[in-house]
């Protein structure tokens, strides 16, 4: 499963992305403009009066994420005096209804990474406040009851099989959910590197390992079976990750190159002499392979050749839109665009949604977006379409201070008091 988080923290008139992170289509504060400059806003089309939206409770602090079908407001750790609380109240809504589920004690004392329902489990990932070590902790939804724990990092849960996935800097585990017994576990070697690939509906496929003597190997990561294995020539540093599972195809360090192999069955595809020794690469950028430079900009590669196709030191990050990318600018000032809608292919700029940001997927390669009128605590919400750069209005509200994300049917944002406001779509 996946999960969007919202961070409650501090009420902000305007939203802006947290230092040191690239601002995500996605993920950043959106923003929307009152009913009456809805009504002039170029290239947009408005719909009839939206339904009044679910107001859920919550306080500054507290943090919402939403994961399959259901949100989940997690409370802030602090008592009304101020001090540290030993446990976090978990409550869950199932959407697009708003309709309380579970309420869950949690008992912890740390910053909560994420969290994770498998069934009647409730997995919740977070690092103590002292000295930063990760720990998982399992308990009962509803009742509580603490079932194990482990400092570990949580990769992914399946419900389904009764495990999941754990890991640390030295292996990756995997444990029965019910107890956290070990079922197998797979060692990093001391020359190499194992990461997690594939990720299918927020579930790690495979494991993939790469060593500085050159073996390759993928793993199951369900069953810890071995897929395949292959060699490539020495290479220093790989210990330190110099490996990049993005989808089904894995770029491997090889001198000044990399070579690119396909998943799960460590099939030789291409090498590319492009430059992305100091790059990273994550995102879904469709037909294209984005690499991410460290210091500033994209390149993108032709998945089946390595050939670099266009490279920009202008975009922070990229992420696929039907048949377009959606981009962020590296340097955006006031007045400018968040949105630019880009050709994946040639990194053309097609067109720009002004001052409508990302909220989340919709049908069709669309995506829903916000707008906001600066100050005023208003927002219109709609979809936006790359193909046409228009925005289609949907609705507009007052008193809401940021933070809006589209998932599972629904638009959520925080209020001004601090309660969420609930609107459903479609």
């Amino acid at each position: 499963m996946t999960g969007v988080q919202i961070d409650l923290g501090e009420v902000r008139e305007t939203g802006t992305a947290p230092p040191g992170r690239p601002p995500v289509p996605y993920k950043a504060l959106l923003a929307a403009l009152s009913v009456v400059l809805a009504g002039l806003l170029g290239g947009a089309a408005h719909r009839g009066p939206p339904d009044e939206p679910t107001i859920v409770p919550a306080r500054i602090g507290d943090d919402t994420w939403v994961i399959g079908d259901r949100l989940y407001v997690v409370g802030s750790g602090r008592l009304e005096n101020g001090e540290p609380a030993t446990e976090r109240t978990v409550t869950g809504y199932a959407l697009p209804d708003v309709e309380l589920v579970s309420r869950t004690a949690v008992p912890l004392e740390g910053e909560i990474e994420r969290i994770e329902p498998a069934g009647d489990v409730l997995l919740v990932s977070y690092r103590f406040d002292a000295d930063g070590t990760r720990t998982v902790v399992a308990v009962r939804t509803g009742t509580g009851e603490r079932l194990w724990q482990r400092f570990v990092r949580l990769v992914d849960a399946s419900p389904e099989a009764g495990t999941v996935l754990l890991a640390d800097d030295r292996r990756f585990y995997l444990a029965d959910l019910a107890t956290g017994a070990l079922r197998w576990r797979v060692d990093r070697p001391a020359d190499g590197f194992v990461a997690e690939a594939g990720f299918r509906s927020g579930r790690a496929s495979w494991l993939v390992t790469v060593t500085d003597s050159g073996r390759l190997e993928t793993r199951d990561a369900r069953t810890g079976r071995v897929i395949a294995t292959a060699r490539v020539a020495g290479h220093r540093n790989r210990a330190n990750g110099q490996v990049w599972p993005t989808g089904d195809v894995m770029l491997v360090q090889d001198g000044d190159e990399y070579y690119g192999f396909r998943l799960p069955e460590l099939t030789r595809l291409w090498r590319t002499d492009a430059d992305i020794m100091h790059s990273w690469g994550q995102s879904d950028c469709g037909v294209v392979l984005c690499a991410y430079r460290m210091e500033r900009g994209i390149m993108a590669l032709d998945p089946a050749t390595g050939v670099q196709r266009w490279t920009s030191d202008r975009w922070a990050y990229a992420e696929a839109a039907g048949a377009y990318l959606l981009a962020s600018s590296q340097d955006r000032t006031v007045g400018t665009p968040w949105l630019w809608v880009l050709d994946p292919a040639t990194g053309t700029v097609l067109g720009d949604f002004g001052e409508w940001q990302g909220a989340g997927p919709a049908a069709d390669g669309r995506i829903y977006g916000v707008r906001e009128m600066p100050g005023k605590y208003v927002i219109s919400y709609g979809v936006l379409d790359p193909a046409t750069r228009r925005a289609e209005i949907l609705g507009q509200a007052g008193m809401i201070s940021g933070g809006c994300q589209a998932a599972a049917g629904v638009l959520y944002c925080r209020r001004v008091d601090a309660s969420i406001a609930v609107w459903r779509l479609g």
